[in-house]
């Protein structure tokens, strides 16, 4: 969450062209107040932090539109995840929260906003998660060939692809993906993350725990 992650993309029929991207760093103070909501907030402050999270994203995709030499009326529509803030797809009453006030988006910036990705699924007796094997069957699904891809964010996620079969999609989670890692670099580096991987690379693999590991 350090960061608002904004891409501008041309997709025709199976065909996308990165036109712009753009990162708009998120304030030390925002990120703090974010991480605690979970356990020192009122509803009052929860809505808050939505509205003010809807204005940053309104204005991360008007700044991008700008860049990419575009206006508002050349953009079909914007897509907003927004900022998970809790996830408990295995509680009694399962359930999953993003804030980012999607209405605010549309209203700024004029564009058509589609908004909360995950609890349709959750409601349909899902996890909610992850979101991207349907973005890889539509990029990657090949009629001959099964293809598998791994997407590894804070929680790494996998998608099986059945050759020529579209019905028989599995996507799941497989544990950690940076999360662990960033934390480890932001307690003790105090770095907000291993950029390029250079201290991880200048390490040994520890063949004994990454047994274990695998063996789990």
């Amino acid at each position: 969450m350090d960061a608002i992650d904004a891409a501008l993309v041309r997709i025709v029929e199976h065909d996308l062209e990165l036109i712009q991207y753009q990162q708009t760093p998120i304030s030390k103070n925002l990120q703090q107040t974010i991480r605690s909501i979970n356990t020192e907030s009122t509803l009052s402050e929860i809505s808050e932090i939505d509205v003010i999270m809807g204005n940053l994203f309104a204005e991360a995709s008007l700044q991008l539109i700008e860049s990419g030499d575009l206006a508002p009326e050349d953009i079909h529509a914007i897509g907003s995840h927004g900022q998970t803030i809790l996830h408990l797809p295995g509680a009694e009453h399962p359930r999953t929260l993003q804030i980012g006030d999607a209405n605010i988006i549309a209203y700024q910036t004029g564009i058509t906003t589609v908004a909360d990705f995950r609890r349709m699924d959750i409601a349909a007796g899902g996890e909610g998660a992850p979101l991207a094997p349907a973005f890889h069957q539509w990029l990657f699904q090949d009629d001959k060939s099964e293809r598998v891809i791994l997407n590894i964010g804070g929680m790494a996620n996998i998608t099986l692809l059945p050759a020529n079969d579209k019905t028989a999609i599995t996507g799941f989670d497989t544990g950690p993906g940076n999360a662990l890692m960033d934390e480890w670099i932001q307690q003790h580096l105090d770095q907000d993350f291993d950029r390029d991987g250079k201290w991880a690379s200048s390490g040994q693999c520890h063949q004994k725990l990454l047994s274990l590991l695998l063996d789990e």
